[in-house]
């Protein structure tokens, strides 16, 4: 049917209860003010949209003043962020907690209300949840007993009235959206026979309700991809797999991971991958092993998912008078916490960056707490962004940096995604949502170390979605060496061993060709480790009795490297691993060193 008439006692109960990830879609029309289109329950703030109040109209905000129009058709969408009415938004004034004590109802906000149902027209509600549509209803009568109320699309469901009175029918058999991730150009039906759509294509989607033809099908970009037809979204590849970013991908194993010369592909067993690991009661945090300097950064992505108490709710952080200060944390607005100079505790520095359910990626830095708020992609270094203050922490901490608190109490309600730590530029820790396998306890791996760190808090964390197998490129290790690669996802990396009694310069950092492999020049105790035919300037040469030739690479400046040295002309020479060129840090300079 076009629409579904209200008479002010009907109301349909959809038995879903709504959360502050819920979105609501509607179109409408009241014919008298001072009456609900839909709620849950009668404690505020919940979701609710009444006509011509100016009270009672929040989503998970309080004090939002919105009038509804009477007697007109109206489109609404609202969400935790604001409702935009025919086209135009109106974000929510205040943030509060939300909370709902019951049902989502259409036609009204409480079953026992005697008065404030809906008097109009109801052309179709649709749901989503956390983005995802789970309820997608349109006005229809049940031919099995002539029953009117509305039919769910989705899930195939028919919702009968729950009030009194009778619904008033709309006409019958009339054109809907195709919905999205379909299309269908205009057509003409005869009475009796069914209308099609067709559906969006591997490798597209169509977010558009309205969608006429298959341009309007958008194929998948960057690091997505799309293995069935008719989405609304494209799949995001798994955490690191975002090489590959040909537009129109159709199956995850087209995701691919690049792993520069002398690494591969590592594959842990033992763990899966999650799309994100959230707090479930604030109660939930994770020690590292690291104590901030001033020289460490923070790269977090995350999105808060309650704004509940939000006063010094830690994202990370270790903030106590006898450590150094370094914490980002919530309360109307990103704060960060700040030491004076003799290493006592300041007010927080508060931020221009207001607190929301945005997925966000955020960088800090202990010395300077620069700021960095944006939407990018995982970086391999990060950059200064805009100093915020000019306090800085001459104190190492005594404790160490956790994540989703600060260590003790004041955790935040959120889903994290990934979390590194640098250390003078250098990644010394780089945290994946994971669970172990063994027992299903969920964490995050550090693909650095190779540790899984559990929660150290009460209760349990909850999960996203699997996200596949965890893989990462790593050194090659000792005796092996590998080109640079790409590997798709689900494929195991490959590395080469070296032939037999033969080794690889530094443990294995930066091989990546045979010649790598050399042979070791034993000095009592200690051993160097030369590489064959793979000369460097300036070097020492050794030639073997069957005429193969090894060599040490040897430097002119820097004799404390080594214990090996030389001196000729009076110049001093000394060995050296030069494979720090390929992965670490300069010998020279201590900067990390790109290939």
């Amino acid at each position: 049917m076009e629409y579904l008439g209200f008479t002010g006692t009907q109301y349909i109960d959809t038995n879903f209860t709504p959360n502050q990830d819920t979105e609501i879609r509607a179109k409408y029309i009241a014919t008298t003010s001072n009456c609900w289109l839909y709620g849950s329950g009668s404690s505020s703030p919940r979701i609710t949209a009444y006509t011509n109040w100016n009270s009672n109209q929040e989503f998970g905000y309080g004090g939002t003043k919105l009038v509804f129009p009477i007697n007109q058709i109206n489109e609404l969408v609202q969400n935790k962020t604001g409702l935009t009415l025919n086209g135009t938004f109106t974000a929510y004034s205040a943030i509060t907690n939300f909370r709902s004590t019951g049902k989502f109802l259409i036609g009204t906000a409480s079953a026992d209300s005697a008065t404030a149902k809906l008097t109009g027209r109801i052309y179709y509600v649709k749901i989503y949840d956390d983005g995802v549509l789970i309820l997608d209803m349109i006005p229809a009568r049940r031919k099995s007993d002539g029953a009117i109320g509305m039919y769910d699309k989705l899930n195939g469901n028919f919702f009968a009235n729950s009030g009194t009175g009778d619904f008033i029918a709309g006409p019958e058999e009339i054109c809907v959206d195709v919905g999205v991730g379909y299309y269908a150009p205009a057509s003409t039906t005869n009475y009796g026979s069914v209308g099609t759509r067709t559906a969006c294509p591997v490798g597209t989607y169509s977010d558009n309700p309205n969608a006429t033809s298959i341009n309007d099908c958008t194929l998948c970009v960057g690091a997505t991809y799309n293995d069935e037809t008719a989405q609304a979204a494209c799949k995001a590849c798994p955490s690191g797999y975002d090489y590959n970013t040909t537009a129109g991908k159709t199956d995850i194993s087209e995701c691919q991971i690049h792993c520069n010369a002398g690494t591969y592909l590592s594959i842990v067993n033992g763990y899966t991958l999650l799309d994100y690991i959230q707090s479930s009661n604030a109660k939930q945090f994770i020690r590292t092993d690291y104590k901030a300097n001033p020289n460490t950064k923070v790269w977090v992505d995350f999105q808060l998912t309650s704004l509940t108490n939000a006063g010094g709710r830690y994202i990370f952080g270790k903030w106590v008078t006898d450590d150094m200060c370094f914490a980002a944390y919530i309360t109307s607005g990103l704060k960060f916490a700040e030491c004076s100079y003799d290493n006592t505790m300041s007010s927080g520095h508060t931020s221009n960056v207001r607190a929301d359910y945005n997925r966000h990626q955020l960088v800090l830095s202990a010395q300077n707490h620069v700021e960095s708020w944006t939407d990018v992609t995982f970086p391999d270094t990060i950059d200064n962004g805009d100093s915020i203050s000019d306090t800085v922490s001459t104190k190492t901490a005594g404790s160490v940096l956790t994540i989703f608190s600060n260590g003790t109490t004041s955790g935040v309600y959120m889903r994290l995604y990934r979390f590194k730590i640098f250390d003078n530029n250098v990644l010394v820790h780089d945290f994946i949502p994971a669970r172990r396998d063994s027992d299903g306890v969920l964490g995050l791996y550090d693909k650095v170390t190779n540790v899984f760190r559990s929660n150290a808090g009460y209760d349990s964390f909850t999960a996203g979605s699997d996200a596949g197998t965890i893989g990462f490129c790593t050194d090659v290790g000792v005796g092996y060496y590998a080109p640079a690669s790409t590997t798709n996802y689900g494929s195991i990396g490959t590395r080469t061993a070296c032939p037999a009694g033969t080794y690889t310069v530094g443990y294995g950092h930066g091989a990546d060709e045979a010649n790598d492999c050399g042979r070791i020049l034993h000095l009592g105790n200690s051993v160097i480790y030369t590489r064959r035919n793979k000369p460097t300037t300036p070097a020492l040469n050794i030639r073997m009795e069957n005429g193969d030739m090894y060599y040490i690479g040897l430097s002119t400046t820097d004799h404390t490297v080594s214990r090996l040295h030389f001196e000729s002309g009076g110049t001093q020479w000394t060995a050296f691993d030069d494979s720090l060129y390929y992965g670490e840090r300069d010998y020279d300079t201590g900067e990390q060193i790109t290939q």
